[in-house]
């Protein structure tokens, strides 16, 4: 999420001031500095869940104290025992059942407390929209799991190739299949929830993709301003989507 750091997740939380903010998947840290720089500067907290940190934890809460609470799990496992989350960013585990299940266990929280929080998901658009990806699989329950192989992806290829990207980890054989991906997982939980949850995606970087709830929207002026500028018009969307494949293309035309 690093890439959309300046451009659209700073001046979304800069008007939306989350006092709470909660980061699953981390890795080496890139984007949990300058979420964390963020937070000390408004005194604000964050979350960050990750089973298998890429970057020292200990100078991390050393150098943002109180600022920093760290849960070295996986985001099921803890995402409910958080108290409190004005902001979410999912970027852990792309797949269908893990962000259709973080996303219930964010709506069980906003029926409890009254609101949906801003949401921010990473890898809306290719690869992960359509396909999943399993770090490590025997974590999917059986029902949900897609048929697998360690192997790679490439932009315009249903079928994975051994020398693609991300090819040392599982990915479900087949693209566009019910319940697979992280767009699917988004759609499926907009068509089920009771909240008056909006949604928008922007293409560029794999995609981001956001949730808001209406009631915030329609009440904090402030915040409904920074998100109508993001929300794209068909015409830009088409455009950014065909700035997006020439990247794609560029970036895999080696393989």
């Amino acid at each position: 999420m690093k890439k959309f750091w300046k451009s659209i997740i700073e001046p979304l939380f800069k008007a939306a001031q989350p006092a709470v903010i909660v980061e699953i998947g981390s890795e080496e840290g890139i984007n949990t500095l300058d979420l964390l720089k963020y937070c000390r500067c408004h005194r604000s907290t964050l979350y960050v869940i990750e089973p298998e940190p890429h970057f020292d934890v200990t100078a991390f809460q050393k150098q943002f104290g109180e600022h920093l609470i760290f849960l070295q799990d996986i985001s099921l496992n803890v995402l409910s025992q958080i108290p409190q989350f004005d902001a979410v960013l999912i970027d852990g585990d792309h797949n269908w059942y893990t962000v259709f299940h973080e996303l219930c266990v964010i709506e069980s929280y906003a029926l409890r407390e009254g609101e949906f929080p801003l949401v921010l998901m990473h890898d809306v658009c290719w690869p992960y929209a359509r396909r999943d990806l399993y770090y490590q699989p025997e974590r999917i329950p059986a029902e949900y799991r897609q048929e697998f192989q360690r192997s790679g992806v490439l932009p315009g290829r249903c079928e994975l190739v051994p020398d693609g990207a991300n090819n040392r980890h599982y990915h479900a054989l087949l693209e566009g299949a019910p319940r697979c991906g992280v767009l699917t997982a988004a759609e499926d939980f907009l068509k089920q929830t009771k909240l008056p949850v909006r949604f928008i995606t922007l293409p560029g970087f794999n995609g981001l993709g956001l949730m808001a709830d209406e009631r915030r929207l329609s009440r904090d002026s402030r915040f409904k301003e920074v998100w109508d500028s993001i929300t794209l018009t068909e015409p830009l969307r088409r455009h950014f989507e065909m700035v997006e494949a020439v990247r794609l293309e560029r970036l895999y035309a080696r393989k």
